[in-house]
């Protein structure tokens, strides 16, 4: 995380990684992973998250860094989908919503398609 940018990495997920303008968006609502204009700062978090994982010997997990730049960590379509939750299952209208009401507005099917 920097001043300005927050850039989350998934070890071992196939979700998409995150990268968040905190002035902009200091809610954290759009991810800007994929924006072409924020390619070099995602790829420079990444590159300073590595440097400091070895430098602190926080590599021994093993934690692997990225083998390419054109690394896709998206879900392959062809393969199945996963499971539905339950339509009263709404983590937005849990704890997650104390220290931010206006997310109570939100509704779980909206949080489904994003």
């Amino acid at each position: 995380r920097g001043d300005r940018y927050k850039y989350v990495r998934y070890q071992g997920l196939w979700d998409l990684d995150e990268l968040y303008d905190l002035q902009a968006d200091p809610l954290e609502m759009q991810n800007l992973i994929d924006s072409p204009a924020h390619k070099s700062i995602a790829l420079e978090m990444n590159k300073k998250l590595f440097a400091t994982l070895e430098s602190t010997g926080g590599l021994y997990i093993p934690l692997n860094p990225d083998r390419t730049l054109n690394q896709s960590n998206l879900r392959n379509p062809d393969a199945s989908r996963s499971a539905p939750f339950p339509d009263s299952y709404n983590p937005i209208s849990n704890s997650h919503c104390k220290h931010n009401p206006s997310l109570l507005n939100r509704s779980a099917s909206t949080d489904r398609q994003m």
